[in-house]
């Protein structure tokens, strides 16, 4: 079902609640909705009962995409935007035009686009998760259903602590990102020259033979890079 026909599905539920007496709190939690749009509701089916909670036929000027062009549109997107060509797998308000004129033979502007990505489409702007090329499931796979358990027989036998450890280095540069400014005016953002790199790292450890007690979260933090894990594993009363 698309997000429109959705959101109509639940208005009018919401109509049959408020026919059986149901309080908007009580609408709300049923429909996990906020209590905000079901007073809105409501007051609209006061008003004009259930039929004034369905969706009407947008008024102004028709789509310049109909129904099958959006369909086909998705589909061409949900392939990625190197299956069109473009360097990396991302999509921008211009590239997505350009599928569009490609797929459908219509020129969009940059607000219409948008509009079809977030009203029609559903899409919404986000920051994409990073994930290895090198990634392998069926070693994952494997990891878990043959050495997990071999290492949780080993750590047993010998009452150790099985513990997973991860460093990582930053710098100390102040972060660049977008920011708004008078045009013709670039801003400037200033920063020491001799900028310093710190090291970090965090150790979670189980203890073999009482996994009741829970896990044991152990941190370090140094200004300098390599520090080594001996500093963690001594929270665990582990020694090397």
């Amino acid at each position: 079902m698309k997000r429109p026909q959705l959101a109509e599905a639940q208005r009018v539920r919401a109509a049959e609640l408020f026919g059986q007496g149901r309080t908007s709190a009580e609408v709300a939690r049923l429909l996990e909705v906020s209590d905000e749009s079901v007073r809105r509701w409501r007051r609209v089916w006061e008003e004009g009962g259930t039929d004034a909670l369905r969706r009407r036929p947008a008024a102004g000027r028709p789509p310049k995409l109909d129904d099958a062009q959006v369909e086909q549109v998705r589909a061409s997107l949900e392939q990625g935007a190197q299956a069109h060509g473009f360097e990396a797998d991302l999509w921008t308000l211009e590239r997505v035009g350009t599928v569009v004129e490609r797929v459908a033979g219509v020129v969009l502007s940059r607000a219409s686009v948008w509009r079809l990505l977030t009203g029609r489409l559903g899409w919404s702007l986000q920051r994409p998760e990073r994930r290895a090329v090198e990634r392998n499931k069926s070693e994952i796979a494997r990891w878990i259903a043959h050495e997990c358990p071999r290492i949780r027989r080993g750590a047993v036998n010998t009452r150790a602590w099985i513990v997973f450890l991860e460093e990582s280095g930053v710098s100390l540069l102040p972060q660049v990102c977008r920011t708004y400014a008078p045009r013709g005016r670039t801003p400037l953002l200033r920063h020491r020259l001799n900028w310093k790199r710190a090291s970090m790292a965090g150790a979670l450890g189980y203890h073999s033979t009482g996994p009741g007690r829970g896990a044991r979260l152990c941190f370090h933090l140094n200004g300098c890079v390599g520090f080594k894990r001996e500093r963690l594993l001594v929270g665990f009363g582990i020694t090397t």
